[in-house]
């Protein structure tokens, strides 16, 4: 019998799956933005380190789809 011929197949690199955007952020009123910057200076001040978005995002009483906002504007 003849023998068997292996027939390497060529190596492609996989192709990247593009990540997926992002979710916008939801724009926060102005009165708000004051609010949370004025937070996040007052934890610093007490603290000497930044504040956490999600922790001032609950001290606001918004809901957690909102984090993304607040940390925006940190």
């Amino acid at each position: 019998p003849a023998p068997e011929l292996i027939v390497d197949e060529p190596v492609t690199d996989p192709v990247p799956v593009p990540a997926p955007a992002p979710v916008p952020a939801v724009a926060l009123p102005p009165a708000l933005i004051d609010r949370v910057r004025a937070l996040a200076d007052e934890h610093r001040s007490a603290t000497g380190h930044p504040a956490d978005p999600e922790a001032v995002r609950a001290r606001l009483g918004l809901p957690p789809s909102m984090t993304a906002s607040v940390a925006a504007h940190l």
